[in-house]
């Protein structure tokens, strides 16, 4: 549950055989929370893939026309994946990543060329179609 007293859905395979994921990660600047018209937090993006509320091809619009931004008390990046093998990882202020293929892989560690090391703390995700 959210500080907003509710309960959330940023991880699951909705009936659609859309499968989402946040990762927490060392935030960066360019990411920062925003509130406005042309940006939409990473978390509200995810949300809606794993409710079904949007296609992966309305999440990939949606990240080339938006600004993604990290929720207002959290700093993550997400995979999104759907049933033809198609995935999506976001990372605000860096980024997306379109891949299709039979296995997609990131870490909670940035993709940032400038971001530290997370040593033995990374934990890896890992969505098979």
């Amino acid at each position: 549950m959210r500080p907003d007293g509710v309960y959330h859905s940023y991880h699951g395979v909705n009936q659609n055989g859309n499968v989402g994921t946040l990762l927490y990660v060392h935030g960066n600047s360019a990411g920062a929370y925003q509130d406005g018209g042309n940006c939409m937090t990473i978390a509200d993006l995810t949300e809606q893939f794993v409710k079904a509320q949007i296609s992966f091809t309305e999440a990939l619009q949606i990240v080339k026309s938006k600004k993604i931004v990290y929720a207002p008390d959290a700093t993550m990046q997400a995979m999104l994946s759907d049933a033809h093998g198609r995935t999506l990882v976001i990372e605000p202020g860096i980024g997306y990543r379109e891949e299709q293929g039979r296995y997609s892989l990131i870490t909670n560690s940035s993709h940032s060329p400038a971001r530290g090391s997370m040593g033995d703390q990374s934990f890896l995700c890992l969505l098979c179609q």
